[in-house]
């Protein structure tokens, strides 16, 4: 009787590797080409200043320590950084002492504020937070008078993303990006469908601000309240099961 034959599959002896100098030597060339031709940050933090600036944290301090030592060392320079909390529980007044902290710190520190909700009292600024006025820019999305919307948050937004880029700004804060509506939607009725309009806003303001301010050094804050769930009463109370 004829042995029957069997598949012997022969494994493949592994590649030999470039030696660890060698293959760093190759990376360092092909990163440092890439950073030329397309104006990238590439390559190692040892070998590349850029990539070891880009790569730092840099701070700038509130006047509350311990929220500096949780964070790190205060609110990041150059970051996106969202503040959110419920209803009157002392977000802007935070954002108001750090920028009023950081002014006396720093004679040349320039704020850019964005106010949608009508919750900013200059006066109060002013004199308990030690605002410098004449370095801090206002903006309002409100006709004084009748309150109504005017400028929609594509308005709003085009402006933020000048200012930044053109000066050099040091803090916005946004206040509060929930507040800040599309005319799409701010112009319309209930009954209109404006679906998913104010969330396409945000994708599209942060895919623009976070490079931005990355690269001028502006430390955008985004304060925004928590929602809560007005039907959560039609499936049951979780928490009192």
């Amino acid at each position: 009787m004829p042995k029957k034959k069997t598949n012997v599959v022969e494994m493949a002896e592994p590649a030999k590797r470039e030696s660890l100098s060698k293959r760093l030597q190759n990376l360092d060339a092909l990163f440092e080409e890439a950073s030329k031709k397309c104006g990238v940050i590439a390559g190692r933090p040892t070998k590349s200043q850029a990539v070891m600036d880009r790569m730092t944290f840099k701070f700038f301090a509130t006047p509350i320590a311990a929220v500096n030592e949780a964070l790190g060392g205060g609110l990041a320079v150059g970051r996106n950084i969202l503040i959110s909390g419920d209803h009157d529980t002392g977000k802007t007044g935070f954002c108001l002492a750090t920028i009023g902290y950081q002014m006396q710190q720093d004679p040349e520190f320039v704020a850019l504020w964005v106010e949608s909700e009508d919750s900013l009292d200059i006066v109060k600024a002013e004199s308990l937070y030690h605002i410098d006025l004449d370095r801090f820019y206002c903006l309002s999305t409100r006709d004084p008078d009748t309150k109504k919307q005017v400028f929609g948050a594509e308005a709003i937004g085009n402006l933020i993303m000048a200012a930044i880029r053109e000066n050099d700004i040091d803090i916005c804060v946004v206040n509060s990006l929930k507040m800040l509506v599309p005319m799409a939607e701010a112009s319309k009725n209930f009954e209109d469908d404006t679906m998913a309009v104010q969330a396409r806003f945000n994708s599209k303001f942060m895919k623009k601000a976070v490079p931005l301010c990355a690269q001028r050094n502006t430390t955008m804050v985004l304060v925004q309240h928590y929602t809560t769930n007005m039907n959560a009463g039609m499936y049951g109370n979780q928490l009192a099961a």
